[in-house]
């Protein structure tokens, strides 16, 4: 019997779920046509199953206070509803509609167990006969547009969750489908509207219902052809026009439809007038429900003129163009021929410098090759500019690595730097990839013209160049530049064209610093080949800030050097320097190390910090210190320490500037172990340090490298 059972609620609940998905499948298709129809045969198909006696749909009008019976379904020994159906006052059943309003559905098992606040809702009931109802609300975005009443007029009925849940399921099915077409009607009602404004507009509008007959036609379609909608709509072509104008649209008809999608054609034919019109003709399938096309859309604009003033421009640019091309290869065939006798007098200059002179010619020759240099920068700056005016710059993509084309640059600028008393410091942060893939030659020239100027303009003080990394997708390393200087600074409103080709800030600048102009113009356009963007803030008188990214492929990332960190791990390492970002960037060279940093900033807190510390764990093992401090030089210092009996064993390394290079024996005589040269490179700081402290065998190839930083 139990088994019966269970088969029994097996096949109900199936039926359930049929039923459900069927309604589901149906009014997701559902057009207005049919709407009705399907909705009362699905009303009759829910109260057949769940045994109902009556079943019926009502929306709130316009008016919200009247609402309006939408469908209904009754068994046949039962009565309707509502005989007829028209606007009904909502106030006439006041507790079931706030009921609605205020719950998710309305169970009500016995009518006769009402509460006392429902007396007009009991007097109805009463009357219709009904024993049970369950009311369940239509919403659109949680706003009660109706509702769905499902009724028992013989026994009352215990409303169970599951079928308060199916109901529910197929309730908002209804209100969907109710929605659906609603819109649907909204937008016919539009598109009506719309003919007025399309017959009214000044684009030939039409549509084919095959190759060679229209649907219908606006009124521009139809006035272009000297002809009325009328003569046109529902006609083959080939009874309107002529047979010449007849085939070409019917050649470009089936054209249109032939490419089954969104299409644009142009079309030169004549108008009534007789007069060549060029048309562009832009085409849309309407397809019915089965996908084949039903009409063909078009649209069409007179563009003669258009393309009579397109030719015009056309013609213009091309001599433009071959003006432009002239002039480019005229400026590179020149640069190439100066630039080849420059060579020349390179080499002659050379040899001449190789025999025997006097002190003045020597002095001469000195000169000739300053001046040659300077004119040969102008010449290629010239011929930069020339190409990417031309469009004919191509960036090289090849590997190579980053930190030692920075440092380079850098190391470049630091004579002329040390010459004007200004300290030149840079700053790689430690995860900026080693190898990377790109056009170097073109990186260094952007870097090259930033740190000239910044020497070039700055008088006294110091230039900082940073480089930081912000890794994107795909291995692309967005590269982070900075050049700041202490120099003369730039007036705001000549900064926006900072960056055009033959500008300074201004007249006086390019007479006192001398430069062509470009060099920024073609850093500017160098960097936005690299995929990247340059800026620049400036205060007049305080210095300048030049910053600029560029994004290269990454090709081999930051070595964490490990085997070397490893025999660094608690050796102490003191700084000593007055300059705060001189400190700062040699202490970030050795983060991640396994050294313990400490720093000072002159030559008193350096004999505190390694006195205070001498018979602790950090005792300092090495000392960096550098030659030009306020208090005592480097010199002075260490000659101090050697006085000190138990301090003898620290190893020392001088820190120096490029113009106050000194031989290594020199550094030894006075108690050094070695020396490096601001701006300090990263690679040989860490092998200074490992072979003074005799953790790397000191060879000749490499002391020379260190002692040439």
């Amino acid at each position: 019997m139990k088994g019966r059972e269970n088969c029994t609620n097996d096949v109900y609940f199936n039926n359930c779920i049929k039923l459900i998905h069927n309604i589901f499948q149906k009014f997701l298709d559902v057009d207005s046509i049919n709407y009705k129809i399907e909705l009362e045969k699905t009303l009759e198909e829910i109260g057949f199953c769940f045994n109902l006696d009556r079943i019926f749909i009502y929306y709130f009008s316009k008016d919200p206070t009247f609402m309006q019976m939408e469908c209904q379904w009754n068994r046949k020994e039962v009565n309707p509803k509502r005989k007829i159906q028209e606007e009904e006052a909502v106030y006439t059943l006041p507790w079931l509609i706030r009921e609605i309003k205020n719950n998710d559905f309305v169970a009500i098992n016995n009518t006769e167990e009402l509460p006392n606040e429902a007396i007009f809702e009991s007097e109805t009931f009463r009357k219709e006969g009904i024993k049970a109802l369950l009311i369940l609300p239509l919403k659109n975005k949680n706003k009660l547009i109706g509702f769905v009443g499902y009724e028992s007029l013989s026994k009352p009925i215990t409303w169970e969750e599951h079928l308060i849940k199916i109901l529910t399921d197929i309730s908002r099915a209804f209100s969907y489908a109710r929605i659906r077409i609603t819109n649907e009607k909204t937008y016919k009602a539009i598109i009506d509207g719309q003919a007025i404004l399309l017959n009214n507009s000044k684009s030939q509008i039409w549509a084919l219902s095959n190759i060679t007959s229209y649907a219908t036609v606006n009124e521009a379609h139809a006035k272009f052809f000297g002809k009325k909608k009328d003569d046109l709509e529902y006609q083959d072509l080939y009874d309107i026009f002529d047979i010449d104008t007849a085939n070409k649209l019917a050649e470009i008809n089936w054209d249109l439809f032939q490419n089954n999608e969104p299409s644009e054609k142009e079309l030169e034919i004549k108008n009534w007038k007789g007069e060549n019109r060029l048309l562009k003709i832009k085409s849309k399938p309407q397809r019915d429900e089965v996908g084949n096309i039903k009409y063909l859309i078009c649209t069409a604009e007179d563009i003669t003129e258009q393309r009579l003033s397109e030719i015009e421009l056309y013609k213009a640019k091309e001599q433009a163009e071959s003006a432009n091309i002239a002039k480019s290869q005229f400026l590179a065939n020149m640069s190439h021929e100066i630039r080849t006798p420059m060579n020349g007098i390179f080499g002659f200059l050379e040899l001449l410098q190789s025999t025997n002179l006097s002190l003045e010619q020597k002095e001469f020759i000195c000169e000739a090759k300053s001046a040659s240099e300077i004119l040969l920068h102008i010449i290629n700056d010239i011929l930069d500019f020339s190409k990417i005016e031309a469009k004919k710059l191509t960036m090289e993509k090849i590997e190579f690595n980053l930190r030692s084309i920075i440092e380079n640059s850098v190391s470049l600028f630091a004579p002329k730097a040390t010459e004007k008393g200004i300290e030149l410091h840079s700053m790689i942060v430690s995860d900026v990839p080693e190898e990377v893939i790109g056009d170097p030659s073109r990186l260094r020239q952007i870097l090259n013209n930033l740190i000239s100027n910044a020497v070039k303009f700055t008088e006294n003080g110091e230039i900082l160049v940073t480089v930081d990394y912000l890794e994107e997708e795909n291995e692309i390393g967005l590269l982070n530049f900075e050049v700041k200087d202490t120099g003369i600074g730039i007036r705001k409103e000549e900064i926006t064209n900072l960056f055009q080709s033959f500008t300074q800030a201004d007249a006086s600048t390019t007479r006192k610093y001398g430069g062509t102009g470009l060099g920024l113009a073609i850093s500017s356009e160098l960097v936005k080949m690299m995929g990247g963007e340059i800026s620049v803030k400036s205060t007049l008188g305080e210095g300048s800030i030049f910053k600029f990214n560029v994004r290269l492929k990454i090709a081999k990332r930051a070595s964490e050097q490990k085997n070397m960190f490893e025999m660094f791990d608690d050796i102490n390492i003191l700084i000593v320097d007055d300059n705060y970002n001189n400190r700062k960037i040699v202490s970030s060279y050795l983060q991640g190390t396994g050294l313990n940093i400490f720093e000072a900033e002159d030559s008193t807190s350096a004999l505190t910090t390694i006195l205070s510390n001498v018979n602790t764990k950090n005792k300092i093992s090495v000392a960096i210190i550098d030659y030009q401090m306020p208090d005592m030089n480097g010199y002075q210092l260490v000659a101090t320490l050697k006085t000190i009996p138990f301090v003898n064993d620290i190893k020392l390394v001088l820190l120096n500037r490029a113009m106050q290079r000194e031989n290594g024996k020199d550094v030894k005589e006075h108690g050094f172990s070695s020396y490096l040269t601001k701006p300090v490179k990263r690679d040989d700081l860490l092998n200074c340090i490992a072979t003074v402290l005799g953790l790397k065998k000191e060879e000749k190839q490499e002391q020379e490298v260190t002692t040439k930083i």
